[in-house]
C-alpha cells in the first residue's frame, strides 16, 4: 500500500519521502529498482522520524506487529493507513489497532486490500467495521498485476489513487 499510495501522491505532481521502517525492507527496495526522481525512498529506524521532510508527503511503511514502529509512526502522522484483506480475524486484527489508534488521538482508517469482487467475504469484512471503526470508501481490488509489479513503479493504481484522494480530504 505504501509503494502505491507514494506513486498516487506522485502523479498528482507532490514530492514524496517514503520512510521504511519495516525490518524486511521491502517498500525501500522495491524504490531501488526505479522510481520517479520526485519520490525519494530511506531506510530508517524510529529515531529518523524526528526529522522534518522536505517533500510534500512523507509515507512511512511500517511492520504491522512491531508496535514501537507504529506508536512512533501515528505520533508523527496526520493519517495512518491500516491495510487488511478480508477474513475474521484480519477484521479483528485491524479493528484492534483501529480502536488503539483512535483511543491515542491518532487519525487512521481500515483499508481493505485483496478485494474479490463478488465474494460475500468482502461484503462481510465492510459490514463487520460498519460503526465499529472508520474504513475507507474504496476498497482495493485482489490483482495479480499487484503481486507482479514487486520491484516496478505502479502503472496501474487499482484505486490507491481514490484512497489518496480520500486521506488528502480527511487531513484538509
Amino acid at each position: 500500500s505504501a509503494i502505491y499510495l507514494a506513486a498516487a501522491a506522485e502523479r498528482r505532481g507532490l514530492s514524496v519521502e517514503l520512510l521504511d521502517l519495516d525490518i524486511q525492507g521491502s517498500a525501500s527496495s522495491w524504490c531501488e529498482h526505479g522510481h520517479p526522481a520526485t519520490v525519494t525512498a530511506h531506510r530508517v529506524g524510529v529515531g529518523s522520524l524526528d526529522k522534518p521532510s522536505k517533500a510534500e508527503v512523507t509515507i512511512i511503511d511500517t511492520s504491522p506487529a512491531n508496535q514501537k514502529e507504529i506508536d512512533r509512526a501515528a505520533q508523527v502522522a496526520d493519517y495512518v493507513v491500516i491495510p487488511s484483506q478480508p477474513g475474521v480475524l484480519n477484521d479483528e486484527r485491524a479493528m484492534a489497532t483501529w480502536n488503539y489508534l483512535h483511543a491515542k488521538g491518532a487519525a487512521a482508517a481500515v483499508l481493505l486490500v485483496g478485494i474479490e469482487a463478488r465474494r460475500a467475504i468482502s461484503a462481510n469484512s465492510k459490514a463487520r467495521f460498519d460503526g465499529a471503526a472508520h474504513i475507507f470508501e474504496t476498497m482495493i481490488p485482489r490483482r495479480s498485476a499487484i503481486a507482479q509489479s514487486a520491484n516496478h513503479w505502479p502503472a496501474n493504481l487499482f484505486g490507491d489513487d481514490q484512497v489518496f484522494n480520500e486521506i488528502l480530504e480527511e487531513v484538509a
